[in-house]
């Protein structure tokens, strides 16, 4: 989940990025992963379904805005080649436009056992942002 306080006019891009390690080495984007968002989230708290993709960027609205970006790690991240961690980038955009992301790993699934990657899950915190770890 991410957020931006939009103080400015100024788009903002928010893009799921994976990484070989917590220092984002080798990163780029995530496969396309459903994105949910809320362009006014002081008005309303619904969340509105948007095109699945790996990033998503905001109208330039002066609102407070929230993006879900909704994916499972083992259909998302290349696993076969040693990406394991996850970070939400943004974008350079004005000073006026604050933004902050946090991920959570949600246990409700439909199997008999939880993926793979759920296992040995730990929370990194890295100046380029919060990373979601999976020991391989």
């Amino acid at each position: 989940m991410a957020r931006v306080n939009q103080g400015n006019a100024a788009r903002v891009t928010f893009t799921l990025l994976q990484g070989q390690d917590v220092l984002g080495t080798g990163s780029k984007p995530v496969n396309v992963v459903q994105i949910w968002f809320n362009a006014a989230s002081a008005v309303s708290g619904a969340l509105v379904v948007q095109a699945a993709s790996a990033s998503l960027q905001t109208p330039t609205t002066v609102t407070d805005k929230i993006v879900v970006f909704e994916f499972m790690p083992d259909m998302c991240l290349d696993l076969v080649n040693g990406f394991h961690t996850i970070a939400v980038e943004t974008s350079a955009s004005n000073a006026a436009n604050i933004t902050a992301a946090k991920l959570f790993v949600l246990g409700a699934h439909q199997d008999a056992s939880a993926p793979s990657s759920y296992h040995h899950i730990q929370i990194h915190r890295g100046t380029a942002g919060v990373f979601r770890h999976r020991d391989v």
